[in-house]
């Protein structure tokens, strides 16, 4: 009996050993592909900015992609177009990227909205049964 107990022990060591390692190795991976990279979600999206110094310029802009699912079976990944302005920082490039990442999906949701509106909604019945059941 105490062979098995520490037997037992051991094994549940290693395996927590073994999490640990795969999580820091998950975490490592995911660190070193959006490195710089700022992400924040809105409104059921993903936003993905990033900064990048102007060589001519000395200035900085940032590109943004909104990743977001439409319906249940497509993935979207939009690029939208960069500023038309620079920047004297990279914060402050990146942060009115988010703000019109941010616009540009209030946008997009708010004619969905509209577009939706123009069709009646379909109406499912979730307990077909119980309604036949009712006038049999």
């Amino acid at each position: 009996m105490p062979e098995e107990v520490f037997l037992l022990f051991i094994a549940s060591c290693i395996s927590l050993w073994l999490i640990q390692l795969a999580t820091e190795w998950i975490d490592r991976r995911r660190d070193r592909r959006r490195r710089g990279t700022v992400m924040e979600r809105y409104r059921r999206h993903l936003i993905l900015v990033k900064g990048h110094q102007e060589q001519d310029t000395d200035g900085w802009s940032a590109s943004v992609h909104v990743q977001f699912n439409e319906g249940t079976l497509t993935f979207r990944d939009v690029r939208l177009p960069g500023p038309t302005s620079y920047f004297p920082t990279k914060t402050s490039a990146e942060k009115h990227a988010l703000k019109e990442a941010k616009r540009w999906v209030d946008r997009r949701l708010r004619e969905a909205k509209i577009f939706d509106r123009s069709t009646p909604p379909r109406v499912k019945n979730y307990w077909p049964n119980i309604q036949n059941s009712s006038e049999g």
